[in-house]
């Protein structure tokens, strides 16, 4: 296996940014076309079929030319779930799964509790799946705009057996239904600016869709739509006092300044922020003041 790895590698070196990271790509491919574990690989020296190399070199030519990782692999893990994605739906990132264990964490308590969770621009699906899987005993909806995205969310509920969530398409500055009432609002919505979408990577600019990456002219679009729906659409959370912030957004540095100036024009919210593991502003917790 270390032939295959060392050449896969080489090759990678042109797309990764150091060895490390290529060899990294070149294990996850090689056991993506075997279906085997890196330690099946290791210690059964069996070699690739003539097919399998075949697949292998077909999909590092076309990771080389830049198509991401995770849509060759076509799976990611997301916490206790695996995500299927493919192009356009957006790719979910480690930063989106480090918040969502932060609020499941956070509504450990209500655990219990029949909540009702809207899950707004939900693409893949994955954010509303895994609270689902964590909240057994809460209901949650994801709405998109994007048909395909809720197709692919669809896909996932179904490959995770995940039957306490539902997904339609919606768009947000469009009204919505008075049923999709719910005790938490959750969101990562489209964040980018206009600037920053031009200087993106060319693996998101020239894959992901575009209308899930950027948020407007200056990236705020979808958030101030949110803060004006989100008072209509929060109920009471059952059995607990109003400390606990009932609307989660996830942000990027254009919202870092503009979000809380928003929040305090509006006047209906008070928010906390929670930072990322690489110290970044994160996610916007608010907390309704009706």
């Amino acid at each position: 296996m270390n032939d295959y790895i060392t050449t896969i590698a080489a090759k990678l070196l042109t797309i990764c940014e150091n060895p490390e990271y290529a060899q990294q790509e070149a294990w996850w491919l090689l056991q993506h076309i075997t279906n085997k574990t890196a330690t099946q690989l290791i210690t059964h020296h069996a070699p690739l079929t003539e097919q399998q190399y075949l697949a292998l070199m077909d999909l590092v030519e076309q990771r080389i030319q830049g198509i991401p990782l995770q849509y060759l692999l076509q799976t990611v893990p997301f916490l206790d779930l695996t995500i299927t994605v493919r192009p356009p739906i957006l790719i979910p990132r480690p930063e989106t799964e480090e918040w969502v264990h932060h609020l499941i964490t956070m509504l450990h308590p209500q655990a219990k509790s029949p909540l009702k969770i809207l899950d707004l621009c939900t693409g893949s699906g994955c954010i509303a799946l895994a609270l689902g899987r964590a909240l057994p005993n809460a209901t949650i909806v994801g709405i998109d705009k994007n048909p395909e995205a809720i197709a692919l969310a669809e896909e996932n509920k179904k490959n995770n057996n995940q039957k306490n969530v539902t997904f339609f398409c919606a768009d947000i500055c469009q009204p919505l239904p008075h049923s999709l009432q719910s005790h938490i609002i959750v969101s990562n919505p489209p964040y980018l600016s206009a600037e920053e979408y031009e200087i993106l990577e060319p693996s998101v600019k020239n894959w992901e869709d575009k209308d899930a990456l950027v948020g407007g002219h200056d990236g705020m679009l979808l958030y101030s739509t949110i803060l004006q729906i989100a008072p209509e659409l929060l109920l009471p959370l059952p059995n607990t006092d109003n400390h606990i912030p009932q609307v989660y957004l996830e942000i990027g540095p254009a919202q870092e300044h503009a979000l809380p100036k928003a929040i305090s024009q509006q006047n209906k919210f008070s928010h906390s922020i929670y930072k990322d593991i690489s110290g970044k502003d994160r996610l916007f917790q608010l907390i309704y003041k009706p």
